[in-house]
């Protein structure tokens, strides 16, 4: 066995592990999934790389006022995030999601309603 097939065979044994990975935005400022460096267009990569774990910062972009609300691209950020959260279950990884001041729009007065 040359030492190519050894690693691709020790990439397969590695699949679904503890290790996790954090590729590109999930969507761009306008609300789309497919665009260059794109989660979306690195998860066969992520993957490939034997991750089990994918980190995702749930943003809302310019795109979107809030999750539900049809945005610039007539879909709601919850329509295009589940795409693309749907394929990486799909191939076997598992999300850490991350909620922070990109998740809502407003700033900290308008979070604490003071």
């Amino acid at each position: 066995m040359d030492q190519w097939t050894q690693a691709d065979s020790s990439h397969q044994e590695r699949r679904g592990s503890n290790q996790g990975l954090q590729g590109g935005w999930v969507i761009s400022d306008g609300g789309e999934i497919d665009f260059p460096h794109a989660l979306h267009n690195q998860l066969p990569l992520i993957q490939q790389a034997g991750a089990g774990w994918i980190r995702i910062g749930f943003r809302l972009g310019r795109c979107y006022s809030d999750w539900t609300s049809r945005g610039c691209n007539g879909l709601t950020a919850l329509q295009q995030y589940d795409q693309v959260i749907s394929d990486a279950q799909s191939r076997g990884l598992k999300i850490l999601g991350l909620i922070n001041s990109e998740s809502w729009t407003g700033g900290q007065t308008a979070w604490t309603g003071i």
